[in-house]
């Protein structure tokens, strides 16, 4: 049997500033593998995009708890690194948005402990995307720095998203 199970695919097709991806975090699994592609803007301007966490009532968990750090490569550019230690969002924890379709962005995160009270949320990835016609990339971390049991994840946008899809999956360990 497989340690990676789908727990949920969904697929946006219509412009929106925000996709929330709900019931997917449980006490089934510690860790979980989120996969995001074809994320395309709905217009020509580029955008930050962002990760929050949802809570069992459907609320987002939208305090100033959130920590990350990334590192922003481009290859005609300099690197960029940032970092927060009191954030409302993972924010820009997908690389630049794309400028405009048929780019793409796309990502993997690992996210550790989202559904135990108990535990800090910690997510770990990377993502890319194309601007301008050239890749750029992004290695990302967080952590939610407060005991908060999350059972989803939204994705936000500066800018409207008008495509995309996100797979998430539970990793089993074996013991």
């Amino acid at each position: 049997m497989s340690n990676l199970r789908l727990i949920k695919q969904s697929s946006l097709t219509t412009a929106v500033s925000s996709f929330n991806v709900t019931d997917v975090f449980n006490d089934d699994f510690d860790v979980y593998k989120v996969q995001i592609n074809g994320v395309s803007t709905d217009g020509t301007t580029y955008g930050d995009t962002s990760l929050r966490l949802i809570n069992s009532s459907g609320s987002l968990l939208s305090d100033s708890n959130y920590c990350y750090g990334y590192n922003f490569m481009a290859p005609n550019t300099s690197y960029t690194s940032e970092y927060s230690t009191s954030s409302t969002s993972f924010y820009r924890a997908l690389a630049y948005f794309t400028d405009q379709a048929p780019e793409t962005q796309f990502a993997t995160f690992y996210f550790y402990n989202p559904a135990r009270s108990s535990c800090y949320t910690y997510i770990g990835g990377q993502s890319g995307a194309a601007y301008g016609g050239i890749f750029r990339f992004n290695k990302y971390f967080g952590i939610y720095k407060s005991n908060a049991s999350a059972t989803g994840i939204q994705i936000s946008a500066s800018q409207s998203i008008s495509s995309g899809d996100i797979k998430i999956y539970g990793l089993g360990v074996d013991t």
